[in-house]
């Protein structure tokens, strides 16, 4: 059965002759063979229909399940989307919903690092790419069972200055050697270390209000605190330099 609207598609991905077990697969990207293999070790042989696009609704997703006559759903989706997705399954019970897990491997700007990473295990691991030019990888560990899903909600305040200290001072050795061979390439990957581990802090805590180029201002500023407690005859020359370098950047529109 092949499905096509104006916003989805619904169409076969794996359908051999044998197979008792139906699964609508809800994602952009297509199931891995380590995915496949998975769920037919836990089911038995099954045929597996992906459904893509601008997906609105848990209730589209069910819809689609019925007409296929689904017994499982993998939703790649948003969360409020799997949460609803789950109470019209233990509701209705007409599909079970099941989770992949995936986790990530690795976090890059090399696109060429990252493809070599996928390489690494193709049958189990994918490649996303973010809209500020950032890679992860990410690897298939397993598919559990969704009964529940619960959204726990908090008042959301990120320090985002500590964040900055905490990863400056992973790199204090390094800013040290840095200063003492007047290594201003160092000293560029340095800031830049720090600003990408801040930045994965911040994704990690779903903080996505500051872009890199304001994480960089933040995070000069402090290199350039923590550089003025230090003591050394090169200190004025790498301090000019981050002054300069963030004169530059007030200087942007």
């Amino acid at each position: 059965m092949r499905i096509k609207t104006e916003r989805y598609e619904v169409f076969p991905y794996y359908t051999p002759s044998e197979a008792r077990i139906r699964v609508l697969w809800v994602s952009k990207h297509l199931p891995l063979p380590a995915q496949v293999r998975e769920l037919e070790a836990k089911l038995g042989k099954v045929a597996i229909y992906v459904m893509r696009g601008k997906i609105a609704s848990a209730e589209e997703v069910v819809e689609v399940a019925k007409k296929l006559g689904a017994d499982y759903v993998v939703p790649v989706l948003p969360l409020s989307i799997v949460a609803r997705l789950v109470e019209l399954a233990k509701s209705e019970r007409t599909v079970k919903v099941l989770w992949s897990e995936m986790t990530c491997v690795l976090t890059t700007k090399n696109r060429g690092e990252a493809e070599a990473k996928v390489r690494e295990a193709p049958d189990r691991r994918n490649l996303v790419e973010y809209a500020d030019g950032t890679f992860r990888i990410f690897e298939f560990k397993g598919f559990k069972r969704l009964v529940d899903v619960r959204l726990v909600l908090e008042d959301l305040v990120v320090d985002v200055d500590k964040l900055i200290e905490e990863a400056i001072q992973l790199e204090v050795r390094d800013l040290i050697n840095a200063v003492v061979e007047r290594d201003l390439e160092h000293i560029n990957e340095i800031v830049y270390d720090v600003v990408e581990r801040v930045k994965m802090k911040l994704e990690d805590k779903e903080v996505r209000d500051l872009n890199t180029e304001e994480i960089l201002k933040h995070v000069l500023n402090h290199i350039e605190a923590t550089l003025e407690k230090m003591i050394h005859k090169d200190i004025p020359y790498v301090l000019n330099y981050i002054r300069g370098w963030k004169e530059s950047l007030s200087g942007k529109p």
